[in-house]
C-alpha cells in the first residue's frame, strides 16, 4: 500500500514538474512573443513617418504632372497665337511691299513727267490718236505740239480724202490737250486716253 502511495506521488510530482516546465516555456514563449510584438509596433512607428512622406511625394508628383499639362496647354496656345500673328505679318509685309513697288513705279511716273524736256513729258503721259478712218489705228502723241496731215512731213501722216495737207495740230498743254484745226480757226478740247507705251 505504501508502495502504491510513493508512486502515485511520484507521478504527481512528475506531473507537477512537467506543468510547472510547460508554465515555464509558455512564459518564456510569451515574453519572445510580446518582444517580437513591441519590436513589431517600433517598426511600424518608424515606417509611418516614411509612409507619409510617400503619400506626400505622390501628391507633389500629380500636381506636378497636372502643371506640366496645364503649361503644355498654354505652350500650344500660345504656338498658335504665335503662327496666326506670322501670317498676318506675312500679309502685312507683302501689302507694304506691294505699295512700296506701286510708289516706285509712281515716283519714276512723275520722275519722267517732270523731265525738262517737254517732249520726253508728254512721250511719259502715253497720250495716243485713234483713226477712225481706217478704224483700229492708233499714233502716239510724243511732242508738245503734233501736227496731222495728209503728207509725210506732219508727226502725224495717213492717206484719206477726209484730211487736208496740213490739217491740224494737237497741243498738250498742263490744263490738257488742244485740237487746233490749220484751215478754220476752231479750237477743241481732247479728253486724253493712255494706251501701253509700244503705240
Amino acid at each position: 500500500m505504501e508502495r502504491k502511495l510513493a508512486e502515485r506521488e511520484a507521478l504527481v510530482t512528475a506531473a507537477v514538474n512537467k506543468t510547472e516546465t510547460a508554465r515555464a516555456q509558455y512564459a518564456q514563449a510569451n515574453e519572445r512573443a510580446e518582444a517580437l510584438r513591441r519590436r513589431l509596433d517600433a517598426q511600424d512607428q518608424e515606417s509611418s513617418p516614411l509612409h507619409s512622406q510617400l503619400e506626400a511625394s505622390t501628391a507633389e508628383l500629380k500636381a506636378s504632372r497636372e502643371l506640366i499639362a496645364d503649361r503644355d496647354r498654354t505652350i500650344a496656345s500660345l504656338e498658335h497665337k504665335l503662327q496666326k500673328r506670322d501670317d498676318r505679318i506675312a500679309v502685312l509685309e507683302k501689302i507694304c511691299t506691294d505699295n512700296d513697288n506701286a510708289l516706285n513705279a509712281i515716283n519714276e511716273d512723275a520722275a519722267r513727267f517732270n523731265s525738262t524736256n517737254p517732249s520726253e513729258r508728254v512721250a511719259a503721259m502715253g497720250l495716243v490718236m485713234e483713226s477712225l478712218e481706217p478704224t483700229g489705228m492708233h499714233y502716239g502723241i510724243r511732242r508738245a505740239t503734233t501736227t496731222i496731215g495728209r503728207v509725210n512731213a506732219n508727226d502725224i501722216a495717213f492717206d484719206s480724202h477726209f484730211v487736208s495737207r496740213y490739217h491740224a495740230r494737237i497741243v498738250v498743254e498742263t490744263e490738257g490737250s488742244i485740237l487746233l484745226t490749220c484751215k478754220v480757226p476752231t479750237v477743241a478740247a481732247l479728253t486724253a486716253s493712255r494706251l501701253p507705251a509700244r503705240y
